[in-house]
């Protein structure tokens, strides 16, 4: 997000520089019509607000939402992984008391966007 903060920054500027400037309003739409599907709901929102937020308070709100939105991808994985396990599973007696759970890997892996992102990998135990 912070990249993507950046280019479009640098583009205004570079439009401001040949007395071409972008009006705040059109900063605003433009720079949310760039927005991935993930910030659906930040778009809806921010286009609701009364009064508009400022460039600088919507930068700010658009870091917070990335922010929470990589906190929250490894839980809802998590969810998905446990919730697809149960609804496979079939419907007979088991055959030990034990409750199986989905394992996971957590991995870290460095990317040019954000140095230190998670990766969830499900792990299977075998079904034999």
């Amino acid at each position: 997000m912070a990249a993507y903060l950046r280019t479009f920054k640098n583009s205004c500027d570079s439009l401001a520089s040949i007395n071409a400037p972008v009006s705040q309003s059109d900063m605003f739409t433009f720079l949310l019509a760039g927005l991935p599907s993930d910030y659906e709901s930040f778009v809806t929102t921010a286009k609701l607000q009364r009064p508009k937020p400022t460039m600088a308070e919507l930068r700010s709100s658009l870091l917070l939402h990335e922010s929470w939105l990589q906190q929250m991808h490894p839980i809802t994985l998590l969810m998905i992984l446990y919730t697809n396990r149960v609804r496979t599973r079939p419907r007979t007696r088991p055959t030990s008391t034990r409750m199986e759970s989905p394992s996971v890997l957590v991995q870290e892996v460095n990317t040019s966007e954000s140095p230190t992102a998670t990766l969830v990998l499900p792990c299977f135990p075998s079904l034999a």
